[in-house]
């Protein structure tokens, strides 16, 4: 019980550093998650080059993107939640990513 607290604390402190990016999970499930943001809606480059950052991530299958509605389809092999350590990795190459492309 005390590891899984443990496991949503870590998803939760990842979800607010995306957050304060006006980065948004707006669907997870095991193997899959959708990000949405504003910032992204028309913004194909920029969508691109998340995009193939992402993709050369451990476990990352598969990675689309929606440029009119700004949102990010992220599909990994992992179909048990990924450990805390891998999202904390994906959350920092993501916005790592981000923050330079957009300057």
């Amino acid at each position: 019980m005390l590891k899984q607290v443990a496991y949503m604390h870590q998803l939760k402190k990842c979800e607010r550093r995306l957050n304060k990016h006006y980065i948004y999970i707006a669907h997870f499930i095991p193997g899959r998650i959708r990000l949405k943001s504003d910032l992204w809606k028309q913004n194909e480059g920029l969508l691109q080059s998340l995009m193939n950052v992402i993709k050369e991530e451990p476990y990352v299958q598969s990675v689309e993107y929606v440029t009119i509605t700004g949102s990010m389809v992220i599909e990994f092999t992992l179909k048990e939640n990924p450990p805390a350590d891998q999202i904390e990795q994906w959350v920092n190459v993501l916005l790592n990513t981000h923050t330079y492309i957009r300057g």
